[in-house]
């Protein structure tokens, strides 16, 4: 993964804003619940209504979305990380 960037896998995006610090989001955007399209760069990109959220921290920078994208929770074993789904508490 590129230090700077990150990558879409499946409905999560995982970051690394800079060396060895990892964060991880779920990939539906928050303005309407559509996946996010990409990585360019520091921007994770939703091009269903042009919303623009960090690799930083998530955090909105552009377009219609009024929150930031929900972070997703991980663990890491060695060099892997391993995002963590939600339970379903019905």
């Amino acid at each position: 993964m590129p230090v700077g960037g990150g990558t879409l896998i499946g409905w999560y995006v995982v970051t690394q804003p800079v060396a060895g610090t990892f964060h991880a989001y779920y990939a539906a955007c928050p303005h309407a619940g559509l996946k996010v399209d990409r990585i360019e760069g520091q921007k994770i990109v939703c091009n269903s209504h042009g919303a623009r959220f960090s690799t930083d921290n998530g955090a909105v920078l552009k377009g219609s979305a009024k929150k930031s994208l929900t972070p997703a929770p991980f663990t890491t074993d060695g060099d892997i990380l391993i995002i963590t789904m939600p339970k379903d508490t019905e």
